[in-house]
């Protein structure tokens, strides 16, 4: 690692079959980025890049889906995004932090902009979506 922080990268979550981690990289834009990295093959490949920061990732328990939190908005966010590329779905509504599941994945849970622990119904259809925190 430089001594400016540049290229700091830290481990947030492995996949549920154990092939890949997720990690996020300080870029020079002093932004973070998501990185996924094969466990088997030592690839690493984007997941989330742009030039909002994006941190905290976790794999659900099924790892189809993957929530974070990006400052895309000006406020770090809650959002869930289908594995391993898809649009991401806001889930808190105020600001957020933290993102955990719920051992059965149906539940997603953040702290809110406020302090309180906020818990999101996360409900399998077509198209995933969030509930109402």
């Amino acid at each position: 690692m430089s001594p400016d922080g540049l290229g700091m990268q830290g481990a947030t979550s492995v996949s549920p079959d154990g092939a890949s981690f997720l990690y996020s990289q300080r870029t020079d834009r002093g932004n973070y980025d998501l990185m996924i990295r094969g466990l088997s093959d030592n690839t690493t490949t984007p997941f989330r890049t742009s030039e909002a920061s994006e941190t905290d990732a976790r794999f659900s328990p099924d790892g189809k889906l993957v929530a974070f939190v990006t400052d895309e908005t000006g406020r770090n966010e809650v959002v869930i995004a289908a594995f391993p590329s898809g649009a991401a779905t806001p889930v808190s509504t105020a600001g957020g932090t933290t993102p955990r599941w719920s051992a059965n994945g149906r539940e997603l849970l953040y702290v809110a902009a406020d302090g309180e622990l906020m818990a999101v119904p996360v409900r399998p259809v077509r198209r995933r979506r969030s509930g109402t925190p």
